[in-house]
C-alpha cells in the first residue's frame, strides 16, 4: 500500500536558519497549509531535528514541484536535501485497523 501525502521533508538546513525566509522559499510553489522548522533557538528534546523542516502543502502538485525545483538548492551555503515525506507503512497500517 503506497501512500503519498503533500509532505516535503527538508533537510541540511543551517541550524539558524530563519523559518520566515524558509516559508517564503517553500511558498514559490504553491499554498503551504503549516510548517515546522525547528531552529538552534527552539526547544527541542532531540538534536536530530535541528537542520530538518517537514513543509504540508495543500496539494500533491505543489509538494512535489517544490521536490523537483529545490532538490539541490543552494540554500545560505548548504544544498538542500528535499524529499517527499514518507510515513512509516506499519503505523499507517496500524491506524488503518484501529479506524475500523
Amino acid at each position: 500500500m503506497s501512500m503519498q501525502f503533500p509532505i516535503v521533508h527538508i533537510k541540511n538546513l543551517p541550524f539558524s536558519h530563519n523559518p520566515k525566509d524558509l516559508y517564503t522559499l517553500m511558498g514559490q510553489f504553491g499554498n503551504i497549509q503549516e510548517v515546522r522548522a525547528p531552529t538552534s533557538n527552539s526547544n527541542t528534546s532531540s538534536i536530530d531535528v535541528r537542520g530538518q523542516a517537514f513543509v504540508t502543502y495543500t496539494t500533491l502538485k505543489a509538494a512535489n514541484l517544490a521536490v523537483e525545483k529545490l532538490s539541490g538548492f543552494n540554500y545560505h551555503g548548504r544544498y538542500l536535501v528535499v524529499r517527499l515525506y514518507n510515513p512509516d507503512p506499519h503505523v499507517v497500517r496500524q491506524l488503518a485497523e484501529e479506524a475500523k
